[in-house]
């Protein structure tokens, strides 16, 4: 005896729906491939960071503070006003969160109102205005 099956029809809307998320999440694998490619660059090149991600041209001397801050475990910036140092600390801060799976990133200041008016306020600025 042979068994009969029945296919149930669905209302086209929903059919429509889930073609519609299966072609998001398509997307978004290839979004994130994209990404991913581009973080690799990103990882071993801040200054290509700056300029892709966030539309920045960094200074030699803020270079050497970036590249400072990847190769030793604390920096310390000594210099004059309008240096910069705030705006680099965003990049960096930024760079950190985006190229690094579950990063966390820490920026000290004298105060938690300088850190967080200056520091984390630059930082939203430059990756709300480069999504």
């Amino acid at each position: 005896m042979l068994a009969t099956y029945q296919t149930k029809s669905y209302s086209p809307s929903l059919t429509l729906k889930a073609k519609a998320e299966l072609e998001l999440r398509r997307r978004r694998r290839e979004q994130n491939a994209i990404l991913e490619e581009k973080r690799k660059v990103w990882r071993e090149n801040p200054r290509v960071y700056a300029k892709d991600r966030l539309g920045v041209d960094l200074t030699d001397e803020q270079l050497q503070v970036f590249y400072s801050v990847i190769k030793n475990r604390y920096t310390a910036v000594k210099s004059h006003h309008s240096f910069g140092k705030t705006f680099v600390c965003a990049i960096i801060l930024c760079w950190w969160i985006d190229c690094f799976e579950q990063a966390i990133g820490y920026i000290t200041a004298p105060t938690w109102g300088q850190a967080l008016k200056l520091t984390f306020k630059q930082a939203k600025r430059l990756c709300l205005a480069n999504k």
